[in-house]
């Protein structure tokens, strides 16, 4: 997974992914689990999907991509993503 651990190819999957809406799925999520559930999300890529959710959730962020959690722990301004190599 070379290509997520670099600053060029994070910015490259960022731009190919800015339309993706995950509020739908989201949406979904909330009608099957009560506010405050505590949830793990894989693959953390950006933090979009984490940064909606951890209103609703306890939410701990997780991803093999090093520089996606620095980015994602900078932007979110939380310290709770993990490596999963870790």
């Amino acid at each position: 997974m070379g290509y997520y651990n670099t600053k060029k190819g994070i910015k490259e999957y960022i731009k190919r992914s800015e339309d993706w809406d995950g509020t739908k799925l989201i949406k979904i999520l909330k009608k099957h689990l009560p506010k405050k559930s505590t949830l793990l999300e894989l693959g953390i890529g950006p933090g979009r999907d984490f940064d909606i959710l951890k209103k609703t959730y306890t939410v701990t962020g997780s991803d093999s991509s090093q520089v996606f959690l620095d980015r994602t722990k900078k932007i979110t301004k939380t310290q709770i993503c993990s490596s999963l190599t870790q």
